[in-house]
């Protein structure tokens, strides 16, 4: 146990989990939420992190109780773009505390208005008095508690925008209140399918391309099909483990793919339009998040793309898939050509066709000189 000079600071931020310190009355409290990566030794903690529909996100909330206050509350608003697992776990000293009337309750409910989720923790004022912050000998002492839970990215998670925001909150002595805040991004690919109109710059779009996206582990990232996708606008897909949707370009040529985490993926056309020739490789896109002078996420992310060794066109497109209107995204434009085309260039059919070309020029040249060499000697 360490002894602490009284000190009216907030705890510090680097706090080592479940340390209880003797110190004077009336310090104070506080609260810090962080969201966790990895495990054990290669555990990170950061105030953003980014994922895909299905991804769970880990969290740990470090409240410091302080003696002199009481009613303590800890509520944590998941946004609705966020299912709480139901998974909360409170430690001191590394040990769990058992949840209870003598030392807290916890529930959680979601509203039917805004889809969030208020997980609401209250301490029983026994416990803090007597376990937390009081010793055997009657001192005052403060304690270090831990909060572990996480939740899971769900199909209404925002796009860009400001995220998925998580909010945790402390209260104390009634009327008193911190807050901390973490923020969970996931991302999208807009595609347009077309064929080149009547002038250099128009583009017509194609509809009944049909597409499969695998992740940079060559697993086939799976979709389900947004119910109110409009055709003339977009085909809207949303990661789902469970979905079997095929992509396929509407009337307007556009599909959205979202809730994807950043990384590189191979986008592969499996059926071209009718009249058209299909593409004869993958589509390598690169979706990458941007962070900030601090190494947190932005809130933003950059697509690229190359086709056949050759970076590709990155266009803008605004739309409401993406959360506002007049919100602009970067789209992928991906050309299809009519009629007879030859293999792309490097490949084993251009090497044939040249090959069976050889011959028959060579073929004719050999029975050129052979005429007229009999000619010459009938002379």
């Amino acid at each position: 146990m360490k002894v602490l000079v009284a000190t009216e600071k907030p705890f510090a931020k680097a706090a080592v989990n479940g340390i209880r310190e003797i110190v004077e009355k009336n310090g104070t409290p506080d609260i810090e939420k962080k969201i966790v990566e990895g495990t054990g030794d290669e555990a990170q903690e950061s105030d953003t992190s980014e994922g895909k529909v299905g991804d769970v996100v880990d969290y740990k909330v470090t409240v410091e109780i302080q003696p002199g206050h009481s009613g303590y509350v800890v509520t944590d608003t998941f946004s609705k773009g966020l299912t709480y697992n139901d998974d909360l776990v409170i430690t001191l000293e590394g040990v769990a505390v058992t949840q209870g009337e003598g030392t807290y309750t916890a529930t959680s409910s979601t509203s039917t208005e805004t889809g969030e989720t208020i997980l609401t923790i209250n301490f029983d004022d026994n416990y803090v008095y007597d376990t937390l912050t009081t010793d055997e000998n009657g001192a005052a002492i403060n304690s270090t508690l831990i909060l572990t839970y996480s939740a899971t990215i769900n199909e209404d998670a925002v796009i860009v925008d400001a995220g998925n925001p998580n909010t945790v909150k402390l209260t104390y002595d009634n009327d008193k209140t911190l807050d901390d805040t973490v923020v969970t991004y996931t991302y999208g690919i807009d595609i347009f399918k077309y064929t080149k109109g009547a002038s250099e710059d128009e583009k017509k779009p194609l509809a009944g391309a049909k597409f499969e996206l695998k992740d940079s582990e060559n697993n086939v990232v799976k979709f389900s099909k947004v119910e109110n996708s409009d055709p003339s606008d977009h085909n809207v897909y949303i990661v789902d483990e469970d979905g079997d949707a095929e992509l396929e370009t509407p009337e307007s040529g556009y599909i959205y793919l979202k809730g994807l985490a950043a990384g590189v993926y191979k986008l592969t056309e499996t059926k071209e339009p009718s009249g058209y020739n299909k593409l004869k490789g993958d589509v390598t896109i690169t979706v990458t998040a941007v962070k900030d002078s601090n190494g947190e996420l932005a809130g933003t992310y950059t697509v690229k793309a190359e086709y056949d060794g050759n970076e590709m066109e990155v266009g803008s497109h605004s739309g409401h898939v993406y959360g506002s209107k007049n919100q602009t995204v970067d789209e992928i434009d991906i050309l299809n050509n009519s009629g007879t085309e030859l293999p792309s260039t490097g490949g084993v059919g251009t090497y044939v066709f040249t090959i069976a070309g050889t011959a028959i020029i060579a073929t004719a040249m050999i029975l050129f000189f052979l005429k007229r060499r009999k000619n010459m000697a009938e002379e």
